[in-house]
């Protein structure tokens, strides 16, 4: 591929002008030092930007402009500063200035560092004067290429001072949350309350083991065999042959125009970049075929234990001084091969407020420790937190 002609836009005119020609067509300015566009490009002692850029359409470097290519980037005079190719048209090199007559010499800067490693760098210019350009990767430009030292210590201070308005706006939001969940779940409220009522429930879940009929794949432990069969006790894969599949597959690579790198004499060089190519492929897999797996089901006898019954009991306060006590597993009998296998035990106390604020009944449950503590017609002293997430009964 072919190199290809940027363009340039005058500083002192802004005559756009072909990226070979050194003045410009209209005011005869030389190509300015620096430009818009992220490219390596060396003036003085410092890296700078470039003001070279590919157009819409550009067109490949004629054979009449090749020595421009072959010569490299351009070198700046350093008693006029007029741009000058590094090759005349029969391929000698430049050794003096064409506007000043200036030898050239060590103290020429040219625009691009001969031993760098700036590649793949592209830029385009589109409708109404925008540009698109591809951003560069080394470290060093990007530093380079930065805002000066007080743009950027004014973009640092603002950043700053954004920073400290956050942390101060997030650390009131903080403690009016702190303050929320303090007044809400940790101060403690204190109301006089009285116990009008005591009552429990229990209920015993009682089994009885009786003889049932089970099938499996094995006789448990007290298992008695009835009767066997076989029967399908799942599948399997079995290979039953092969066969031929089709699969995406690199079939080779390819090269393509990865973007253009910026000689810094108003051409661009293509660069070329390489990617894989995919095709179809062939190979032989294995073929599988589910089949049925046999084996041998029982039928036998064994004693389980079955729900047989549920035995309820309850009772409360008929008066102040008597309340009937709760029925153990051993107050009553059990039936033959019968056990108790569940024991649900509900002990709870009502209680009315006794403050104006608020005359309404609430019940609490209690381990039976606590309820045998608590009397009927006792006032205790109710303790909770204002989301009533929280309470306990104060035992003075």
């Amino acid at each position: 591929m072919a190199d290809l002609i940027g363009l340039w836009d005058c500083d002192s005119c802004g005559l756009t002008n072909t990226g070979t020609n050194t003045k410009c067509d209209s005011c005869s300015a030389s190509t300015p030092k620096t430009g818009p566009y992220k490219n390596a490009v060396y003036v003085g002692d410092a890296l700078g930007n470039s003001p070279y850029y590919l157009g819409e359409k550009p067109k490949t470097v004629s054979k009449k402009e090749e020595h421009i290519t072959k010569g490299g980037s351009n070198w700046r005079c350093s008693h006029c500063s007029t741009e000058n190719h590094t090759l005349n048209k029969d391929l000698t090199e430049v050794t003096e200035c064409k506007n000043c007559g200036n030898s050239h010499d060590h103290q020429d800067q040219h625009r691009l560092k001969k031993d760098n490693d700036y590649v793949n760098l592209f830029t385009k210019k589109i409708s109404s004067n925008k540009y698109q350009t591809a951003q560069f990767s080394n470290n060093e430009l990007s530093q380079k290429s930065s805002p000066s030292s007080k743009e950027t210590s004014l973009t640092l201070e603002k950043r700053r001072e954004k920073k400290y308005s956050i942390i101060i706006l997030l650390s009131l939001i903080s403690v009016v949350l702190i303050f929320i969940c303090y007044y809400f779940f940790f101060s403690i409220q204190e109301f006089s309350v009285k116990a009008i009522d005591k009552s429990w429930e229990r209920t015993l879940e009682i089994q009885k083991e009786v003889t049932v009929i089970e099938e499996g794949w094995s006789i448990p432990s007290g298992g008695r065999k009835q009767r066997s069969w076989r029967a399908q006790s799942g599948t399997k894969q079995v290979q039953v042959g092969t066969e031929t599949e089709s699969y995406r597959c690199q079939t080779g690579s390819e090269t393509y125009n990865c973007g253009h790198t910026d000689n810094g004499n108003g051409t661009f060089s293509p660069n070329t970049c390489t990617r894989p190519t995919y095709g179809s492929c062939t190979r032989t897999v294995p073929r599988y075929e589910t089949q049925p797996v046999y084996d041998t089901r029982y039928e036998f006898e064994i004693e389980r234990w079955k729900h047989a019954r549920y035995y309820p009991t309850k009772d409360n306060y008929l008066d102040d001084h008597y309340i009937t006590l709760p029925h153990w597993e051993e107050d009553y009998a059990l039936g033959e091969k019968e056990k108790v296998v569940k024991n649900d035990q509900a002990y709870t106390i009502t209680f009315t407020h006794l403050d104006e604020v608020d005359e309404t009944n609430f019940t609490k449950n209690y381990s039976q420790p606590k309820w045998d503590s608590l009397k009927i017609n006792s006032i205790y002293i109710l303790r909770k937190n204002r989301s009533s997430s929280w309470s306990e009964i104060v035992i003075e």
